[in-house]
């Protein structure tokens, strides 16, 4: 079991994350940068595969996404992988881009634009949100929307999903 934490300074007003692993708990908080806390638990029984599989959990910046990859060669020694991947955003951020290929995503926060594009996993979200896309290829798809207007927009597409949507008392849809 290993745990980094890493900083990273975005110019921009739009987080993109991209993960090929793990799931993604991401909330806003009182931050200048974004803040990834990693957790990475590996089993298996030969002590030196199991370091490096933790080394090869890595979490990047490039072209301004933060990267957060599993890139481990022979897997056959390892019996069990789990990555926990704590996201802190600036309070400012107004736009969020995730891709996730497998693993779950806790998201909390108001945004303006939010993208996820998802293969395997459940998605869930709490917060006020103006513009969404979401696709899942295989999970479910559970949005807390805390305040509803007439100009809000959300496209959710999915192959194998269930979708649950909470909307505040008074909502007109």
């Amino acid at each position: 079991k290993e745990t980094n934490e890493f900083s990273y300074k975005i110019i921009s007003d739009t987080v993109r994350i991209k993960s090929n692993c793990g799931n993604l708990k991401i909330k806003k908080g009182n931050v200048d940068e974004v803040k990834v806390t990693i957790e990475k638990l590996v089993g298996g029984k030969s002590e030196d595969e199991l370091q490096e599989a933790l080394n090869s959990i890595s979490c990047t910046l490039e072209d301004g996404t933060i990267n957060i990859s599993l890139s481990s060669k022979d897997k056959s020694k390892i019996s069990s992988v789990n990555i926990e991947a704590t996201i802190v955003i600036p309070k400012k951020i107004n736009s969020l881009n995730i891709e996730n290929n497998i693993g779950n995503i806790e998201l909390e926060g108001n945004y303006k634009d939010l993208k996820v594009q998802m293969e395997n996993g459940n998605i869930s979200y709490k917060g006020e949100l103006e513009k969404s896309n979401i696709s899942s290829k295989v999970g479910n798809i559970n949005l807390n929307l805390q305040q509803l207007e007439s100009n809000y927009q959300y496209e959710i597409n999915g192959e194998v999903v269930n979708v649950n949507i909470k909307v505040p008392n008074k909502s007109k849809i």
